[in-house]
């Protein structure tokens, strides 16, 4: 019985509940990046492979003389994998993949967040299914997270309100300590 009333007491204290929604959405990042990592990774090696394939042969063919088809099938081929999230220069020639770990995690984070910043996305079908999976479950938990974070974040800012209330209320109006006291949260906000 003694496991219920930590966890009761846990349910109550809003600290404890906001430290457990930042450790399952920290979770629910990581894992989210490693299978899109696992899911991306080779279809990303074989878009990869083949626009370097491709490359390649342009480079030999311009050495002496290349046709009008054979520079439309090439630019055909970049601006194929461009449109896939995969750069000439960056991922070819470079060797950056858009799929490694700290990017996977980087486009979990956008896909919770819904900000859906930047041109890389699953480029499989799997990865794709998934994305919409993740997404329809991930969305609302990064709500309740912020919800949590809203909770607790209200308990300071209640009480420098009272605060207010107690060294400013016999100088001013309630409304202008509110307004005041808005401004001061808001403020707070933007800076941070």
């Amino acid at each position: 019985m003694a496991p219920a009333r930590g966890a009761e007491s846990c349910a109550r204290n809003p600290s404890c509940r906001l430290l457990t929604h930042i450790l399952v959405f920290v979770g629910y990042l990581c894992v989210g990046a490693a299978v899109f990592q696992m899911l991306e990774g080779p279809e990303e090696d074989r878009v990869v492979r083949e626009l370097r394939e491709a490359r390649d042969r342009f480079f030999d063919i311009t050495q002496d003389c290349i046709s009008d088809d054979e520079l439309e099938r090439f630019i055909e081929k970049v601006v194929l994998a461009a449109n896939r999230g995969v750069a000439a220069t960056r991922n070819v020639t470079m060797s950056e993949p858009n799929w490694s770990f700290g990017q996977a995690l980087f486009f979990a984070s956008t896909v919770l967040t819904t900000i859906g910043y930047g041109r890389v996305t699953p480029l499989s079908d799997v990865g794709k299914g998934f994305c919409v999976i993740y997404a329809v479950i991930g969305i609302p938990l990064t709500l309740i997270l912020f919800t949590a974070l809203v909770e607790r974040i209200l308990i300071p800012v209640k009480a420098f309100l009272y605060f207010l209330f107690r060294k400013l209320g016999h100088l001013y109006k309630v409304f202008h300590i509110q307004l005041f006291h808005l401004m001061l949260v808001v403020t707070t906000l933007i800076i941070f």
